[in-house]
């Protein structure tokens, strides 16, 4: 009965009551049983509206908490950890969104098994101690891992909590992620570690090598400074003359050709040298280069075959023209010194062989490094720039620079340019 049809049944009921008054007032035990009766209705009606408040509160309450639930289970849904509820036994009544993703179960399957089925053989012992008495293990997580991995390479740690007389809430914490970035710290670190040896190791290098270049451009410059003295002081026949003139050029050259590897290495190194190709004819190029360079005692022989290329002129000189100069520094004299140069289907070969004594072959994965200088077999030598340079000239032409032992004994330097 509503609030309104109460108040309407009392309305009747005092009309009827005053009504039997007003026809039988001389009789008393009408009069008394109306009074009792008209005191009955009004605390019927007191206990009616408070009824009716205590209602409304109720309804307010259940609201209240209905709302409440409702934000508690979007928070126990979106967890970022897995979140099971099972009664004593282990039977899975609730879960959230990320342990129906690890355990690819939905709510209706869950609720059939136990959630010892779900995790590994090996640890399901552990799990039945921690499901016996779940207030001992709280302090260690028990640390499992899933039926067939369905998380790929999931680790997890497994706590436990009582949160009713027959509720227990399981809370799968996801370790495997925090294990790959703790990997991937100890890697970086390693990896930090072995740069900062690196940078050490190329710091000493450089450092060593300053102290070298200094003392290898002392000699040509002394040298240079000595012969101009000895020309600008000294009387000297025309034979004589010629020759300190010839020394000189030599000088000159000699230490303008290592600062001109120094540049253009650390140019190339900027990329702000790019090949500039162009069809030429390689074998051209090759004999001029081959004709600049001081051979000494060295006999040079040629065998260049006609070889149009897209290729960069500048730089073909400059690598036979170190290959060369290797060779002369690096053999004895009278050491014969072959220049070829061949088409080949994918791109141009150069080929400078000599036959003296070769690199050695645990040498020869590094002969092409920066800084690398072998036993020079006469007074010049060089900074360690040549070969490198000839292998980044090489990798600017999409091709390669390697060594090998020439068929007969010595040295055989091939490099391949594409084009």
């Amino acid at each position: 009965m509503s609030d309104t049809d109460a108040h309407a049944w009392r309305s009747r009921l005092s009309q009827r009551m005053w009504e039997i008054r007003r026809r039988l007032p001389d009789d008393v035990v009408v009069q008394e049983a109306s009074a009792d009766l008209e005191t009955a209705l009004e605390e019927l009606s007191a206990a009616t509206e408070q009824l009716a408040q205590q209602a409304n509160e109720l309804a307010a309450q259940q609201t209240e908490l209905a709302e409440e639930r409702e934000r508690w289970q979007h928070l126990f849904d979106v967890a970022p950890d897995a979140m099971v509820v099972t009664d004593r036994a282990g039977m899975i009544l609730e879960l959230n969104r990320r342990a129906k993703q690890l355990f690819q179960l939905d709510l209706a399957g869950a609720r059939s098994m136990t959630l010892a089925l779900r995790l590994a053989p090996p640890v399901r012992h552990a799990f039945q101690r921690m499901l016996r008495d779940p207030t001992a293990q709280r302090a260690e997580p028990l640390t499992v891992t899933l039926v067939g991995d369905p998380a790929a390479a999931f680790r997890g740690e497994l706590r436990c909590a009582v949160v009713a007389t027959n509720w227990l809430l399981w809370l799968l914490h996801d370790v495997s992620a925090a294990e790959h970035a703790r990997e991937l710290l100890v890697s970086a670190n390693a990896k930090e570690k072995a740069a900062a040896e690196q940078l050490r190791r190329v710091d000493a290098m450089r450092r060593a090598f300053l102290l070298d270049v200094s003392h290898d451009l002392q000699a040509p410059i002394a040298a240079i400074v000595g012969l101009a003295e000895l020309l600008r002081t000294q009387e000297l026949d025309t034979q004589e003359r010629d020759r300190v003139v010839a020394q000189l050029e030599t000088s000159a050259r000699d230490t303008g050709a290592m600062l001109r590897d120094l540049l253009d290495y650390q140019r190339i190194e900027d990329a702000a040298t790019p090949a500039q190709r162009g069809g030429v004819d390689v074998g051209v190029i090759v004999k001029r280069a081959a004709s600049t360079v001081d051979a000494k005692d060295h006999p040079v022989q040629l065998d260049l075959s006609a070889a149009v290329a897209n290729v960069d002129a500048a730089i073909i000189e400059r690598i036979i023209t170190n290959l060369v100069r290797n060779a002369v520094q690096h053999t004895p004299s009278g050491t014969t010194i072959w220049v070829r140069c061949r088409r080949e289907p994918d791109g141009v070969l150069l080929v400078v062989e000599d036959d003296g004594p070769g690199v050695p072959v645990d040498r020869r994965s590094s002969v092409f490094d920066l800084f690398q200088r072998g036993q020079p077999r006469n007074h010049t030598s060089g900074l360690g720039v040549g070969l490198a340079l000839v292998r980044r000239f090489a990798q600017l032409h999409g091709g390669y620079a390697r060594v090998e032992e020439r068929p007969g004994g010595g040295a055989s330097f091939h490099v391949l340019l594409s084009g």
